[in-house]
């Protein structure tokens, strides 16, 4: 049966953190994530999002080196387990001194197969929007450069033309929101089914990244928010 080839489009966006007691440090006009995506060897593209601990340069820097490693290696070729494994141990020796780990959230997806790949450290939830369906891909694990030693699965789904991910920090996840998060409180969820039911304008992936990042912004208007991406 010939399956329909699917055409990969991105849209993101992203703030640095701000505090509701101090918005006048330089450090924090600086993002602690950082997001990449590369063209793999057999034709797969790669999405990376890391979300480094704390905020600033220091954030940054740990995650810029994180993400910026799994890139180089998954280009290259290397199985997309083994990579993320990489990280984890380079981050152990680079953070050998100091407390200092990162997220890491990466979706490896085939435009020929339909299928995608979910590999999570410490990340938050991603979401699949399928017309008026939500499918939300999570992964209890901890961050990486914590454990030398991690056992690591993925989640595996297969997309249709027209199918949305949204992959986010949990700056965006977490915006305005106050103790524990479960599926029926979360924000996120409503705000995907008003999309998805056709409530509001989202015409494109840039312009949906923008639309989600404005809502966590204004959700965490006179709050601490931390630094926000979303993909």
């Amino acid at each position: 049966m010939k399956r329909n080839r699917i055409t990969i489009s991105l849209g993101y966006a992203s703030c640095p953190a701000e505090s509701a007691d101090d918005r006048e440090e330089l450090v924090q006009d600086i993002c602690g994530d950082t997001a990449f995506s590369c063209r793999l060897p057999d034709g797969s593209r790669a999405v990376i999002l890391s979300d480094g601990m704390g905020h600033g340069c220091e954030a940054a820097a740990e995650s810029r080196a994180a993400a910026g490693l799994l890139r180089r290696l998954l280009r290259q070729g290397v199985p997309s387990a083994k990579a993320v494994k990489a990280v984890n141990q380079y981050l152990l020796k680079r953070c050998r001194d100091r407390e200092s780990f990162v997220t890491v959230d990466l979706a490896v997806i085939s435009g020929e197969t339909g299928r995608a790949r979910f590999y999570k450290m410490g990340a938050a939830a991603s979401y699949i929007v399928r017309e008026r369906m939500i499918r939300r891909i999570q992964q209890p694990a901890l961050p990486a450069g914590v454990l030398p030693a991690i056992r690591l699965s993925h989640i595996s789904a297969r997309l249709s033309p027209g199918d949305i991910i949204v992959m986010m920090s949990d700056g965006i996840c977490d915006s305005g929101c106050r103790g524990d998060v479960s599926m029926g409180k979360d924000w996120m969820v409503s705000f995907l089914n008003d999309m998805a039911a056709g409530k509001m304008d989202a015409a494109g992936p840039r312009k949906l990244a923008s639309s989600i990042l404005a809502e966590a912004c204004r959700r965490s208007s006179g709050a601490e928010r931390d630094d926000a991406t979303v993909i």
